[in-house]
């Protein structure tokens, strides 16, 4: 076949295959981001402008050693030599809902301010300007779940004691159970439920100084009260479902989030009077797994007796709090007390701390 002949064919192939230009329809223009997530134009936006560290934006920043989502969760150094600590979203791959949510939840918490809910500090752009974050105060001794496990957590800042009693003060463990009550106070007197009680969610200061972590509240964290039921395809093992009030497990809908916060509570001012996990027995013969199931069957089951659902021994309180720490703990929502009576009952106890509390 000559070379024009093959020519030919070629142009016949083409002009029968080639799409019709009447019935071709123009590609979509490629969608520009609102103006107001532009992460150039961020500094600029009201909500932020008044809390913007124009000085991250040149400050090298590194991921957080240990963190779960190193491009999520990185640390940087301020003009002033403080470590801060950075929640960051990539601008340039999420979506403009999430790049919303991201803001408004941000601007949300931003607002909240207690001694012992975790700052936010500002908000700046790093990674070349790519990526928004949270600039929040950086907590050296991270989560109070790791502490706790520590058996010098409460001696390190004193001199060793000849009888080696690895005990906790009680003085700064009823401190730190009250510091705790009065933060989760503050939020419930804004009418917030906290929603993720657990000793992964405090985090602990240099100074010893406990704060809730305030990234948990943001609306766009996951939520373990509609994650922990128990419903099928739910991750056991995390050892969270001890925090989880029975009413969570027996019902679809929940409406006093308070009084959940409260049997949490509870659970965890036990966890640091003993520096032990709740239901350590169970988790000690069942392991992760096993025990998450057989805890969350026993809580979720109405039958059950409020010494089966018992995470601690009563006595680790004094006499004079076991009641009401024991009401906290209670199967029905209406018979715990509130955040303030908590408050209440644990000023005395700070005060004057004359309880001897169990050795780990």
């Amino acid at each position: 076949m000559s070379a024009t002949s093959v020519r030919s064919f070629l142009d016949g192939l083409m002009k029968r295959y080639a799409p019709d230009p009447a019935n071709m329809q123009s590609s979509p223009p490629l969608k520009k981001a609102p103006a107001d997530l532009d992460v150039r134009t961020l500094a600029s936006r009201p909500d932020l402008a008044p809390h913007w560290l124009a000085q991250l934006q040149k400050t090298r920043v590194t991921p957080l050693k240990g963190g779960v989502r190193p491009t999520a969760s990185k640390v940087a150094i301020l003009d002033d030599d403080r470590k801060v600590f950075l929640k960051c979203m990539d601008f340039t791959q999420a979506r403009s809902h999430a790049k919303r949510e991201f803001i408004d939840e941000s601007v949300r918490i931003q607002a909240l301010k207690h001694p012992h809910l975790v700052q936010v500090l500002g908000y700046s752009v790093v990674a070349y300007s790519t990526t928004f974050c949270v600039v929040l105060e950086f907590m050296e001794l991270g989560t109070l779940r790791s502490c706790l496990r520590n058996p010098s957590f409460f001696h390190s800042q004193t001199a060793p004691s000849a009888s080696n009693n690895t005990s906790p003060s009680p003085a700064s463990a009823y401190q730190m159970c009250l510091d705790l009550a009065m933060g989760l106070r503050y939020l419930h007197s804004h009418r917030l439920p906290h929603g993720a009680i657990s000793s992964s969610n405090v985090l602990v200061h240099a100074n010893r100084q406990c704060k809730w972590n305030i990234q948990q509240l943001m609306q766009c964290q996951p939520r373990h009260y509609s994650s922990r039921r128990g419903h099928e395809g739910h991750r056991f093992g995390i050892c969270d479902v001890v925090y989880v009030a029975p009413e969570l497990l027996r019902c679809c809908t929940v409406e006093d989030l308070f009084a959940a916060d409260i049997y949490a509570l509870a659970v965890l001012f036990g966890e640091i009077l003993t520096q032990k996990a709740p239901f350590a027995d169970i988790y000690d013969a069942l392991g992760p797994v096993g025990a998450d199931v057989h805890i969350a069957t026993i809580k979720a089951d109405p039958t059950s007796t409020p010494e089966v659902l018992a995470p601690f021994a009563a006595t680790i309180w004094p006499t004079e709090n076991a009641l009401i720490m024991a009401k906290c703990l209670d199967p029905t929502p209406a018979n715990r007390p509130t955040i303030d009576a908590v408050v209440v009952a644990l000023t005395p106890l700070v005060e004057k701390p004359t309880h001897v509390l169990e050795s780990k």
